[in-house]
């Protein structure tokens, strides 16, 4: 797998796909990810959102794949593949709190997890602002390996510039999957101890635009 992925990657920055990221994935034994620091000692680590390949079955290890035969798998990547290209993507990134962005994903992706999401959702969540912010290029995303579904929610979870909520939220529910990965990414961005960390200003402005989109996507209050 760890081949798979450096060669994407490679093949990526070489076509101008992999945009401004820095040198530190690395992959561990068993699929897990890791960023940075001494095998054991990771600067940043996954939340464990990881799938083995499939046994000869068609099962597949913790959380599952995208395919339910061992040839869909052959024709997709892996959530372990995916969580590495994210984690690669948003290395050395900080978010509004001063917090290592990995963190952040990570957290998505665990709470589409534990809210009962699909593995395609989980894959949405680990990659669901890599084209927002500009980390992982449009191109890539529609070439890359991974079922429709988990590109069309990547892409409705995209805001564009200038994109008013209203229509923002309007395209997550009108895309199947999509609006449990935003209620677990703002879950994620209003967590009490990460709102703390922000200046009175920036934390009553984030505050009101979470309350709204929740209320744009008929979320209940947390």
């Amino acid at each position: 797998m760890l081949s798979r992925v450096r060669a994407a990657l490679g093949a990526a920055r070489k076509a101008g796909l992999l945009v401004g990221v820095a040198p530190v994935l690395v992959l561990a034994a068993g699929g897990r990810t890791r960023v940075g620091g001494r095998r054991g000692h990771p600067r940043e680590s996954g939340l464990g959102v990881v799938a083995d390949r499939p046994r000869g079955d068609g099962r597949t290890g913790r959380t599952g794949g995208f395919g339910s035969t061992v040839g869909d798998m052959r024709q997709t990547w892996s959530l372990a593949e995916v969580e590495a290209i994210a984690l690669r993507a948003h290395s050395g990134r900080l978010d509004k709190a001063g917090r290592p962005y990995t963190r952040h994903i990570a957290e998505v992706a665990e709470g589409v997890r534990a809210r009962g999401g699909s593995a395609e959702q989980i894959a949405a969540g680990w990659l669901h602002d890599t084209v927002e912010d500009h980390r992982l290029s449009l191109e890539w995303l529609r070439e890359v390996r991974l079922p429709q579904s988990v590109k069309d929610m990547v892409l409705a979870l995209t805001r564009g510039e200038d994109e008013d909520l209203e229509s923002y939220t309007r395209r997550i529910l009108e895309t199947p999957g999509a609006r449990l990965v935003k209620e677990a990414d703002l879950a994620s961005n209003s967590a009490p101890d990460r709102l703390a960390l922000l200046d009175e200003v920036t934390r009553a402005r984030l505050t009101a635009k979470y309350a709204r989109t929740r209320e744009l996507l008929k979320l209940d209050t947390p």
